[in-house]
């Protein structure tokens, strides 16, 4: 190995060149031919010899058991591929293998960074610390990175194949030396601020994360006296944050300090009946719900959970106990405005357990005022958990300040209350996940017949964790900012409750910094649309709930709304923190209002909803927009900063979407209104989450009466069962763009997976297999290196039933100013059937009919290097017999499984297939 330290302007860059010839030109992947036994499994992969790639006119530059990576000269290129199609060889170009892409800037490997900032650019560190990106020729093996261990620590990952380190800077030359290295250059102090900071000339409130392995005493003292008041270091002790306000010129000044990694704003919080759950359940006939029978026998989604699904799948309620059925209690934490009406004295307040012994004139919503389930002889919880019965509300908590101080602790004692003006927003989102208006003694109504108030899962308890209105609601009547610790500390207290789900209803929103205006029109910010570091916590907390990430005993499955688009001057991708990859991001869908269509009059959800458009339009394509004349919206979708050139797929978000306009919703009763409805009309995203969050709790029960091992389905395999059966919206509008759109299948960046329906889920037609996250000490199926895969023969079960196979995995978080792409760690999805027609099928690529493509020989298959969700779905009669299903390794750069593998890069993951057992 040689080494070349060139000196390029200013900046010292360390270009690694082999001792064996390099070839200039582009990398690729070519993918191994499998192996299989006569039982269909796979044995092995057929390994290419050096003459074989000589033949193709490629050279060597790593194995990584499934597959490997070569470079081509680029004058050779169309031979390579020529010569690859003929030896049944797929093969892909990988340019950006050869790019550094971090914050925006991107320059080839080969050379240096282009257009910093004069004064956000070093030539070397002050000190004898350093950082430095160091830049591997291929994917990072497992030996490569413990060798780079050996020299320095490693502190991040960054796409593509590059790591930072912290090192000593008289030993940053030996980095130059490791195999496989190709670039090394300065962590620079234009990488450690969000750009759009760079603009302004005025205080800003911003969120500063810090290098926990350094004494941070003098940069606690140091931004005291930048700010002018004491500056208090939280979050966890492996990352550290600090919230402070300074001046423009300051924060141009503490990127340079070797203890700051990150500077970004702080943003403020913006938050964006039986009709909505009848919609997630299945329960329309291909253009509309089923519309309950008035006189006759009525079948809504109560009638759903308990009598019409398969018996052994059916759900207890809070009013209904009919034999055999599926009680649960489900505990979800509802981050929101407050609710209701709720006051508790100081002294009878338990902090730790969000508890009130006695409230003061606490006025709750009538369909939230029930149990979980019926109590006594004739009740499902006999044996079963004391909380089985407990009544849906009983716990409250509240945000704290930077200083500890508990926002809704006032005169009078804890305000948990929904005072969000006019008709409440938490209280909204509390009655469409658990909401039962069935326990009142006259049920309201709407001019349809269906009930307003129903939710999707109403024997979920509630656990009201505030953070908005007068609080963080970035309008002014506020503090404004909400940064990610302060969630953090919020949502350890929720899950010391154990709670496993959490809504969120909200989004972050742009009011730290007043742009000039431009032609009349304000120039938009764009922070609130990029990857952040509260995105970065949400994958975090998603695995670790705690916020320790040390272990894997605290999940979360986190759903968010993704956001709504009201303001054509603003960019449509979903908001921070829903383009967080292990969330679940939603997006809403039209309700349906009248029945003109159909030549019946189902009138409007609610009265407030008269404005909607008087068709239904199609709910079996669906559409995605809002038509509520005082507050139009679409969904959001897509993310900024990801590859959209057509090389790769897109990455899916929102994840879902369910219907989140016209809804009949619970209003606040914190407000005394002059016509004593309970009810309001709300829509937006906001009012689509939460639908998804109670069908997420509905799939999690499920999958605990179903398994007996592990009971508690892990948040990736929650996602996988919804992806599963979710509706494609095809055929169905889109109004974002104009002209509108026609809806195609999913997956696509308007609806994500689709529309969620629960109903294929709870089927018993057809056989399924679950197998979730391998957490034993000593990996079975949990991937610790970049050879690892997986197989295992399956039978089809009926084979005039299409087949659908969905991956998930919680991958680990990415840094906020990656670039180009946000997966850290990346497996692969792959199934065969061996037959006398042998089809191979690869995840998340499909063709322009919902099934994914078929190659009876080589397909042209793209690699997705976006999502952290991969599907197959075969049509019916497309295999009749065995086929075989592979989860491979693609890389494996990070400990996303804490607690295990000494710390060591590993990923788990979770599978389900439709119709389909073991073999």
């Amino acid at each position: 190995m040689l080494q070349k330290f060139q000196l390029i302007g200013t900046i010292l860059i360390i270009v690694v060149v082999s001792s064996t010839p390099c070839v200039e030109g582009m990398k690729v992947t070519i993918e191994k031919i499998e192996i299989f036994s006569e039982g269909g499994d796979i044995t092995g992969h057929e390994e290419l010899s050096a003459e074989h790639l000589a033949s193709l006119r490629a050279q060597f530059v790593a194995d990584y058991g499934t597959y490997l990576v070569a470079e081509v000269a680029e004058a050779d290129l169309d031979q390579f591929h020529r010569a690859a199609a003929e030896a049944e060889l797929v093969a892909h170009e990988r340019p950006e293998f050869d790019l550094i892409q971090i914050n925006g800037y991107t320059f080839p490997s080969s050379g240096r960074p282009h257009d910093l900032p004069e004064d956000l650019e070093i030539d070397e560190y002050d000190g004898s610390l350093g950082f430095y990106l160091v830049q591997f020729k291929a994917p990072i093996k497992t030996a490569w990175r413990k060798q780079l261990e050996t020299l320095a620590q490693v502190i991040a990952f960054y796409p593509e194949n590059t790591h930072l380190v912290r090192i000593p800077n008289s030993s940053a030359h030996i980095l130059s030396e490791l195999d496989h290295v190709q670039h090394v250059s300065l962590f620079q102090p234009a990488y450690k601020i969000r750009r759009q900071l760079l603009d302004v000339d005025q205080q800003v409130d911003v969120t500063i994360h810090m290098d926990p392995d350094q004494d941070l005493t003098d940069v606690q003292t140091l931004l005291g006296n930048l700010a002018g008041n004491v500056v208090e270091i939280r979050g966890e002790s492996d990352s550290p944050i600090a919230r402070a306000v300074l001046e423009a010129t300051s924060l141009r000044d503490i990127v340079h300090w070797p203890e700051i990694m990150w500077v970004e704003p702080t943003l403020s919080v913006e938050f964006s009946g039986e009709r909505s759950a009848m919609v997630v359940g299945g329960q329309h006939n291909g253009t509309r719900p089923d519309v309950p029978e008035t006189g006759g026998v009525r079948s809504g989604h109560h009638e759903w959970l308990t009598d019409d699904l398969p018996a052994d799948r059916r759900f207890c309620t809070p009013t209904e106990a009919p034999t055999g059925c599926n009680p649960y209690w489900t505990k979800v934490a509802v981050f929101d405005s407050g609710l209701d009406d709720y006051v508790c004295p100081t002294l009878y307040y338990d902090t730790s357990e969000g508890t009130c012994s006695s409230w003061t004139d606490s006025i709750s919503h009538p369909d939230l005022d029930h149990a979980s389930n019926l109590s006594g002889p004739s009740g499902p919880c006999g044996g079963l958990s004391s909380a089985c019965d407990d009544d849906i509300v009983e716990r409250f908590f509240c945000v704290e300040d930077v200083g500890g101080n508990n926002l809704c602790h006032w005169v009078g004692g804890y305000h948990f209350f929904d005072n969000r003006s006019p008709r409440g927003h938490g209280t909204a989102v509390a009655t469409i996940i658990a909401g039962d208006p069935l326990d009142e003694g006259s049920p309201e109504k709407d001019d349809g017949d269906y009930y307003r108030g129903t939710g999707v899962a109403p024997s979920a308890q509630i656990i009201s964790a505030k953070i908005g209105d007068n609080i963080y609601d970035g309008t002014g009547s506020g503090d404004v900012g909400f940064s990610e610790d302060e969630y953090q500390a919020l949502m350890t207290a929720v899950e010391a409750t154990h709670t496993r789900f959490a809504n969120n209803s909200w989004n972050l929103y742009d009011d730290w910094y007043e742009p000039p205006k431009t032609g009349g029109k304000t120039v938009t910010t764009t922070s609130r649309y990029q990857y952040s570091g509260f995105s970065k916590m949400m994958d975090r907390l998603v695995r670790d709930a705690n916020g320790t990430f040390n272990n894997t005993n605290d999940p979360m499955t986190i759903v968010f709304s993704a956001g709504n688009h009201v303001d054509s001057q603003q960019p449509q991708w979903v908001i921070s923190p829903a383009n967080a990859k292990n969330v679940i991001s939603v997006g809403a869908s039209l309700g349906w209002t009248t029945g003109d269509d159909f030549g019946e009059d189902e009138g409007a959800a609610h009265g407030d909803c008269s404005t909607v458009t008087t068709t239904i339009k199609d709910l079996a394509g669906g559409v995605i927009e809002s038509s509520m004349s005082d507050d139009d919206f679409h969904t959001t979708r897509m993310y900024i900063g990801e590859d959209d050139s057509g090389q790769y797929l897109p990455r899916y978000k929102p994840d879902l979407v369910a219907p989140g306009d016209v809804l009949a919703a619970g209003r606040t009763q914190y407000y005394s209104y002059d016509d004593d409805d309970d009810y309001y009309c709300f829509g937006g995203t906001s009012a689509a989450a939460p639908v998804v969050t109670g069908a997420a709790v509905l799939a999690d029960a499920w999958y605990y009466w179903e398994m007996a091992y592990p009971e508690i389905a892990s948040p990736a395999m929650i996602k996988a069962l919804l992806v599963a059966h979710a509706d494609t919206l095809a055929g169905g509008t889109d109004y974002y763009p104009s002209p509108d759109e026609t809806l195609g299948d999913s997956p696509s960046p308007p609806q994500g997976w689709g529309r969620v329906n629960l109903s294929g889920l709870f089927q018993d037609d057809y056989a399924f297999v679950v197998i979730d996250e391998d957490h034993a000490s000593t990996p079975v199926r949990r991937f610790t290196d970049d050879t690892d895969y997986w197989s295992d023969v399956f039978v089809v079960d009926d084979s005039t039933e299409h087949i659908i196979i969905v991956l998930a995995f919680t991958d680990y978080f990415s840094e906020p100013n990656a670039s180009g792409g946000l997966k850290v760690n990346d497996i692969d999805l792959k199934a065969y059937s061996t037959g006398l027609v042998s089809k191979t099928y690869w995840g998340n690529y499909f063709g322009s009919n919902w099934y994914s493509n078929n190659a009876l020989s080589i397909p042209r298959y793209i690699p997705d290097p976006r999502n952290t969700v991969e599907v197959i779905r075969i049509p019916a009669n497309a295999i009749t017999g065995q086929f075989t299903i592979r989860v491979s390794a693609r890389t494996i750069d990070e400990n996303a499984v804490p607690g295990l593998d000494s710390g060591d890069p590993n990923q788990d993951w979770a599978l389900y297939v439709h119709n389909a057992s073991v073999y």
